[in-house]
């Protein structure tokens, strides 16, 4: 009698084997990360009720380590699945077509779309210096949070924020990857809809207006922060 564990690796082999499965799991997985932008952008936020607000968040991540970590080893899943899908998918498209056209015509597709896995590529490489700068705190360092306190003796995360992003250096690299964020979601929401049987004919056009929506709305909410410390409306 064969290890149930055999069955079950051949089973997770016949599903990424499946091109339906696979566009199946790189939507759920998508729509997984479009969620986490959200929960993310709650903390982010709180730097608008100042250095209490954010302060007090960083923490109470800080006090709940197993929380925060079991919360990243999902992310870090969800993020590995789906970058791996992606790849996968754009390279077994291209080798179906393995002719280049002579000519490209765009019909009914969207600039977001056709720049998937270039978006995807920035964001990946962006997510790595982001980490870098406000995780692990190696960027920056004079100003990182684990080194710098508040009145309350919790780590200053405010100071490192507003320091960081009144760099236009630093800010730019930000808005540079909040666009590419916002072309990804805005092709990708709609895109997971519609392979998940959510969005018929009839109604893809209002899923691609929200998706748009959800985009819009991600770009400008993540990218007032470093607009607004720039502008000196937050110091």
């Amino acid at each position: 009698m064969a290890p149930a564990s055999n069955g079950c690796t051949c089973s997770c082999l016949k599903v990424f084997a499946n091109p339906v499965a696979k566009k199946m799991l790189m939507a759920i997985t998508g729509i997984g990360l479009v969620a986490f932008l959200f929960v993310h952008l709650i903390g982010n936020l709180s730097l608008y009720a100042g250095p209490g607000g954010i302060n007090a968040y960083g923490q109470t991540l800080h006090s709940l380590p197993p929380v925060v970590w079991a919360f990243r080893a999902g992310l870090i899943l969800l993020l590995v699945v789906h970058i791996w899908l992606g790849i996968k998918v754009t390279l077994e498209n291209q080798a179906a077509r393995p002719t280049p056209y002579a000519q490209r015509t765009y019909l009914k597709v969207t600039l977001a779309s056709r720049t998937m896995i270039w978006t995807g590529a920035i964001i990946g490489v962006i997510l790595v210096y982001h980490i870098l700068h406000f995780t692990v705190q190696m960027i920056c360092p004079e100003t990182a949070a684990n080194t710098l306190k508040d009145t309350l003796g919790r780590p200053d995360v405010y100071t490192m924020v507003v320091s960081s992003f009144r760099k236009i250096g630093i800010s730019l690299v930000y808005l540079v990857w909040m666009g590419a964020v916002a072309l990804h979601v805005s092709h990708g929401v709609h895109s997971s809809l519609q392979t998940m049987g959510l969005a018929g004919e009839q109604t893809l056009p209002l899923w691609t207006r929200l998706a748009l929506c959800v985009a819009a709305f991600v770009f400008i909410a993540y990218t007032s922060i470093p607009a607004t410390i720039l502008a000196g409306i937050v110091k």
